[in-house]
């Protein structure tokens, strides 16, 4: 499968995101896609489209023009909100762990997801990091990894 095809629907913001999470947090995104190809044989959606996923949540979350913006501090550049996409996509990957989602339909943990981050949003936070306190989410791990993607199960 051309990996290059769920970016071709949604656009360069999911691809920028995707390489600030590698770039940043490489042991972290290592993790989080080696558990997807684990569970690769139920999963119908990747990491790729789980970005393009959340890319369009959070435009719609801050596209709306009629929306009482309590956390509009919280992205003060290109890099914070970056850094707020890789916290919605533990979020979620969190979400989908205790949801038990065995790969089908992604809307109900997408749901369940938008529900929990419009209560944070709701408080008014300052920084991402508040946001992983909020959530009880470990942070995403910086640095380099030692850490290799299984490339045998073909992702």
């Amino acid at each position: 499968e051309d990996p290059r095809g769920p970016f071709r629907e949604g656009g360069i913001l999911p691809l920028e995101q995707l390489v600030y999470f590698a770039e940043q947090f490489p042991a972290t995104l290592v993790h989080v896609v080696n558990q997807a190809q684990r569970r690769a044989s139920t999963l119908t959606m990747t990491p790729a489209g789980v970005a393009i996923q959340i890319t369009y949540e959070l435009c719609r979350l801050f596209d709306n023009p009629n929306a009482q913006l309590p956390y509009w501090r919280l992205i003060r550049s290109e890099e914070t909100f970056h850094e707020f996409f890789v916290f919605v996509f533990l979020l979620i990957r969190d979400e989908a762990e205790a949801e038990d989602w065995s790969g089908g339909n992604l809307a109900p943990v997408i749901e369940a997801t938008r529900v929990q981050l419009r209560r944070f949003l709701g408080q008014g936070p300052s920084t991402v990091p508040q946001l992983y306190q909020w959530a009880s989410l470990r942070p995403p791990v910086a640095g380099a990894t030692h850490l290799r993607v299984n490339t045998q199960t073909g992702l």
